[in-house]
């Protein structure tokens, strides 16, 4: 025997039952291993066919959507849209689904803030829902909304640019539910499209009065859009991605809210009654964005004299801050004067102090504008009238004030600033350049010096008419025009509400 061969022993039973039981674990191990990946495998195929299915409803509902528009809006009188096979809950319309309120608070602009409730209805919506996710055409938009948390798939009619909110309400009627492949949406409008806001038959506060209806542009306090829905977070992201207004979410009450605040003033006004107040909102407080603001001011009734001793005030005062824009008649224009109207001199002062007066900024031209002669309407007789542009191109001298040169506020006594550093909104360009050191002598326009201060105090300015003491306006009707560009974000100026009802049938 050789010795490679020795120690060496032939296979026993032993070895044998060991190598057999080793094939039976592997075995066994393969079988639980695709029984595994079986179940596994099927749970990601459920898995894969419910997202499959949940796309494919919402890209049904997005279509639904932009034909739902066509129909509402009035290009078309009837849609139909395929829907994507829906599980065993399948379709359904809840008309009653979340309600929409727009309210305008504080629209008379006074201290007992009257609020006044423009619309306030039920939206109502198509609904799919399959486990715990619902996803839904509701006002306009298609949502989705699953746990606590909801988003948004296509936005809603819901439309702010350039401070004007144009609100179509897309109000969901029916009662149909159907499920399976094969469901179609049919859409018609249920009624004419209603002009909620602005609305020349509709009055705040229902008294019937004219004079004050649901009109264009929204002068006084806030306009509140309020959705209560189980999509409301989406709503609320949504409010906060198209507008800078003050969004609000309350969870207890499945609500979101924006506020929206109206910029005051803007085109066309009638001028406020003495001690009543023009309210500027919305200014941009980094650069110069008043473009326009001229005043046109008739006499009192009773002065015969037509101007011939006017004095009249814009005045704003806001913490240390004053504010004041004068004008008085300085004398007769003998060039100008016709048999018909005297035509006057107009002075015109600017006054600005953020220290209680205490220096304070003065510029003033004694012939900084001059009346004009015309009839108040089609049967008046020609009177004398002033077109003063506060935004022209009128040169103002800085200098010290007298008393004759402010009607509200009083520069005696108090120091003129000089030099006057206009150095806050440096991509102004002033006559002398950027970031101009002004001293007594120097001179810049009205338009330069009105912007300039009114955007110090901003955002928000009260002006108040002061023409108690001398009388010599007729504010009634005066009127004037302001106009600005950019400003803060947030703000309101013109509102468009429609209400637009559909029904939706499942077949």
């Amino acid at each position: 025997m050789s010795v490679r061969g020795r120690g060496l022993r032939r296979p026993t039973a032993s070895r044998a039952q060991t190598e057999t039981i080793g094939v039976v674990l592997i075995l066994g191990m393969t079988l639980v291993g695709a029984t595994v990946a079986l179940a596994f495998g099927a749970t990601g195929l459920n898995t894969a066919r419910l997202h499959t299915q949940e796309g494919g409803v919402e890209h049904a509902l997005t279509q639904l959507d932009s034909r739902t528009a066509m129909v509402a809006l009035g290009d078309s009188a009837t849609q139909t849209v395929p829907l994507a096979t829906a599980g065993h809950d399948g379709y359904h319309v809840e008309p009653d689904a979340g309600w929409i309120n727009v309210t305008h608070l504080n629209y008379d602009g006074k201290s007992d803030g009257k609020n006044e409730v423009l619309f306030n209805e039920t939206l109502g919506s198509l609904v799919y829902q399959d486990g715990q996710e619902t996803i839904a055409y509701q006002g306009g938009g298609v949502w989705v909304a699953s746990g606590n948390g909801s988003r948004m798939v296509s936005p809603p009619e819901f439309h702010y640019q350039s401070a004007t909110l144009t609100l179509p309400v897309i109000r969901v009627e029916g009662s149909a539910a159907a499920g399976g492949s094969g469901v179609v949406a049919t859409v018609t409008r249920s009624h004419r499209t209603v002009l909620i806001y602005p609305n020349e038959t509709a009055n705040y506060n229902g008294t019937g009065q004219p004079n004050k209806p649901y009109a264009n542009p929204v002068h006084e306090g806030n306009v509140t859009v309020t959705v209560h829905s189980q999509f409301y977070r989406a709503w609320a992201d949504y409010f906060r991605t198209r507008t800078a207004g003050e969004v609000t979410v309350i969870d207890a009450k499945q609500e979101a809210r924006v506020k929206l605040i109206s910029t005051g003033a803007s085109g066309t006004f009638q001028m406020p009654a003495d001690g009543n107040s023009l309210q500027l909102r919305g200014l941009d407080t980094s650069s110069h964005s008043v473009t326009n603001f001229t005043l046109i001011l008739r006499p009192d009734n009773t002065d015969s004299a037509d101007f011939s001793n006017l004095q009249w005030s814009l005045y704003a005062e806001k913490g240390s801050e004053r504010f004041e824009l004068h004008l008085r008649e300085t004398g007769k224009n003998n060039a100008l004067s016709t048999s018909t109207c005297t035509i006057w001199n107009i002075g015109a002062t600017v006054y600005f102090s953020d220290t209680n007066g205490e220096p304070y900024q003065g510029w003033h031209n004694d012939t900084a504008f001059q009346t004009s002669c015309g009839a108040l309407n089609s049967k008046g007789n020609n009177r004398t009238y002033l077109v003063a542009d506060l935004t022209g191109s009128s040169p103002l001298t800085m200098q010290s004030l007298s008393s004759n040169d402010l009607h509200h506020f009083s520069a005696s006594g108090h120091t003129l600033t000089d030099p006057a550093v206009f150095d806050q909104h440096p991509s102004v360009s002033w006559e002398q350049g950027a970031g101009t050191s002004f001293t007594a002598g120097n001179r810049t326009t009205i338009g330069n010096l009105t912007a300039h201060y009114l955007a110090l105090m901003g955002p928000n300015v009260e002006l108040t008419v002061d023409d108690q003491s001398s009388n010599t306006v007729n504010e009634a009707a005066s009127s004037g025009n302001f106009k600005q560009v950019g400003g803060k974000n947030g703000f309101i100026t013109f509102l468009h509400i429609t209400e637009n009802r559909v029904v939706v049938k499942l077949q």
